[in-house]
């Protein structure tokens, strides 16, 4: 998504667009696909440089954080980019206060070389920002099974649970007391 600000006029410009994202891999695993993203906002002329407050919206599809099923999530984000040119040589970057964190009036800062800037990076991290920390395909998601990785949401699974050879003491005393019941009860008979 290439924008030239260098014909911007100084009144600014307002802008809506479909945009194609293309997909990218995600820190919380897998990869976001992203499709029907429209961006808007306006670009208006500061005193460094150009101030962009757009918004898009779409839909992403991201993996079950459980059972890696496909998940499909909308997105609607706001975001406010504040654009500085390259300075020429000699002439020093204006000086920006760091934002708090959860600030709503916190501004990106974006350094450009020279008059195209691309969003792609920018709307990417808009995404991943606005992706829930974990992903699951509903509220109740049984993941999958441990040992063959069959999806506990379909159907149970049927491999044998492994034995902790720790425990097998233990098992077969308990197998001795349960028999013993068991002869005691029919043995009343």
């Amino acid at each position: 998504m290439l924008f030239d600000i260098s014909n911007l006029p100084l009144g600014g410009a307002t802008f809506e667009t479909p945009i194609v994202v293309p997909s990218f891999p995600w820190d919380g695993g897998g990869t976001v696909r992203c499709e029907g993203f429209r961006l808007g906002g306006r670009f208006t002329a500061s005193r460094f440089g150009w101030e962009l407050l757009g918004n898009f919206d779409g839909r992403v599809e991201v993996e079950c954080n459980r059972c890696l099923a496909a998940v499909e999530l909308g997105l609607a984000v706001s975001f406010r980019l504040l654009v500085v040119p390259q300075l020429a040589e000699g002439r020093d970057r204006p000086v920006f206060e760091v934002a708090g964190d959860d600030n709503p009036e916190a501004v990106d800062l974006l350094c450009l070389e020279g008059a195209t800037l691309d969003l792609e990076s920018v709307l990417k991290e808009q995404i991943d920002l606005a992706l829930p920390y974990r992903v699951l395909c509903r509220e109740e998601c049984q993941g999958l099974c441990q040992n063959c990785g069959a999806n506990l949401n379909l159907d149970t699974c049927r491999c044998e649970k492994p034995v902790d050879e720790r425990w097998s003491g233990l098992a077969d005393l308990k197998l001795k007391f349960e028999s013993k019941r068991e002869d005691k009860n029919h043995g009343r008979k």
